[in-house]
């Protein structure tokens, strides 16, 4: 705040219209936010009762995090890629980002599903949302398999086609 008046100034603070500080000449004070939209307004006289300008502000304190949730997900695949579902919300959600093995394949500020690249063996998906202040959370699902190696079988001995015995032993790999 900067005063311009050669004699003592009554400042008066309101945030959201409840008195919060007055004093005389206060140039500066430190101001306790509330969750939201927080309405400052600062009202200056003069002793002489001469009414000076207002100032008028809004200054909005996010500290919540943003919501994640997450539609469950099969833990074994055989195909290379999955369909993600989720919903993000965030009264100011600026970015959701979806990793797979800590490297990032998509992203975007509206971002509710994604088709993702799978890698054989385990991957790790997480969705990471942030918003427009730094607020971030992440949600990761659970370990995922991607398999597409098909069993192979092979007989480890030679086996006759025509035998005695009913009774044979077959051994495989």
């Amino acid at each position: 705040i900067q005063i311009v008046d050669e004699s003592d100034v009554e400042i008066e603070i309101r945030n959201n219209g409840i008195i919060v500080q007055q004093g005389l000449n206060l140039e500066s004070i430190s101001l306790q936010l509330s969750e939201g939209i927080n309405n400052i307004e600062i009202n200056s006289s003069d002793i002489y009762g001469n009414i000076g300008n207002s100032l008028n502000l809004a200054i909005s304190l996010d500290t919540i995090l943003p919501n994640i949730t997450i539609q469950s997900i099969p833990e074994f695949v055989n195909v290379n890629t999955i369909s993600l579902s989720f919903s993000v919300t965030d009264a100011n959600l600026l970015n959701v980002e979806i990793y797979n093995n800590s490297v990032l394949v998509s992203q975007g500020p509206n971002l509710q599903s994604a088709e993702v690249g799978l890698t054989e063996g385990i991957n790790k998906l997480s969705i990471k949302a942030t918003d427009t202040v730094g607020n971030v959370k992440a949600v990761a699902y659970p370990d995922l398999a991607l398999d597409t190696i098909t069993p192979s079988l092979s007989i480890k001995d030679s086996i006759q086609n025509i035998v005695k015995d009913s009774n044979q032993q077959l051994s495989f790999n």
